[in-house]
């Protein structure tokens, strides 16, 4: 027999094909896609790029307006996509319902963390005004400028490390003054109002002004590290208190975290029960109860 009546009389083999009947792939059209894909760039214009970033919202009916994309207030898109994909793994919603539950859930969670960065927001400002400059050497010196009959204020000098540090530097100043021979009156003026005595007079003699000086800024000095203790110590206090938001802002806050957190415990119950329907379950009608605080409208009630 030859070989050409050979092949006819054999039977025809089919072709093998995978689980879902369909023929298997060459591998050499498997080589020409792995080729293709590797030219391939993605869209290029304006228009096909948005339409490609929007593809990992899926439904996206809720996400979408989530995420804060302009302004000063402007959100990171990619942490709540991050997000909105880990509740997806977690929930493996079927069906355009149980897809927006998930995506409510996650609109929660995201709010939920606006209200910490808003926490932190307003802490970090009562912090900073604990621990601002209210310039207050500034303030003595305008209202004596303003109205000499105010120079007794010129004491409140000596009761701030800002005000000694200004106190300080005009006795720099005499003393600078003092090794060029002139000196100002003004500034002498100003010595008598804060440390008290007759600088002026004590002007007239070189070497004793010096060191009268010299004395007064050690005094000056050691005054200064006193009250640097003291306001280091009332700063830290300040800070302290300054972590616990002001009541009013406070009340406001707890307000919207439990308003959000009950939207989001109504969403996964919500979710729980389609996943259940879905799986042949038998689901029970929820149990809508509500309680009151009332006193007065619970004995009206019971009578």
């Amino acid at each position: 027999m030859s070989s050409s009546e050979t092949s006819q009389n054999l039977p025809i083999q089919p072709s093998p094909e995978n689980s879902a009947g369909e023929q298997p792939v060459s591998q050499r059209r498997i080589e020409a896609n792995r080729r293709n894909a590797l030219r391939s760039t993605g869209p290029k214009s304006a228009r096909g790029k948005e339409m490609a970033a929007r593809n990992s919202w899926k439904h996206g009916l809720l996400a979408k307006s989530a995420v804060i994309m302009l302004g000063p207030a402007k959100e990171n898109k990619d942490e709540f996509e991050e997000l909105l994909s880990g509740l997806r793994d977690y929930y493996g919603p079927v069906g355009a319902a149980e897809e927006l539950l998930v995506e409510e859930i996650a609109v929660s969670y995201w709010m939920e963390r606006r209200a910490q960065l808003y926490e932190n927001g307003e802490i970090l400002k009562q912090a900073r005004a604990a621990v601002r400059d209210d310039g207050e050497v500034d303030d003595i010196l305008d209202n004596i400028s303003g109205d000499p009959e105010n120079k007794p204020l010129f004491k409140q000098l000596l009761m701030s490390s800002q005000g000694l540090e200004y106190v300080l530097s005009i006795v720099a100043q005499m003393r600078h003054d003092a090794d060029t021979g002139e000196i100002s009156a003004e500034l002498l003026e100003q010595l008598s109002d804060i440390c008290g005595g007759d600088w002026e007079s004590a002007a007239r003699d070189k070497s004793a002004f010096l060191a009268q000086l010299d004395s007064e800024k050690e005094r000056l000095e050691r005054l200064k590290k006193k009250i640097e203790r003291v306001e280091a110590e009332d700063r830290a206090a300040r800070l302290r208190s300054a972590l616990l938001l002001d009541p009013g802002k406070l009340a406001v806050l707890q307000r919207y975290t439990a308003a959000n957190e009950r939207r989001r415990y109504r969403a996964v119950a919500r979710l729980e029960r389609l996943q259940r329907q879905r799986n042949g379950e038998a689901v029970p009608p929820p149990i809508d109860v509500q309680v009151t605080s009332d006193a007065g409208d619970f004995a009206k009630r019971s009578q």
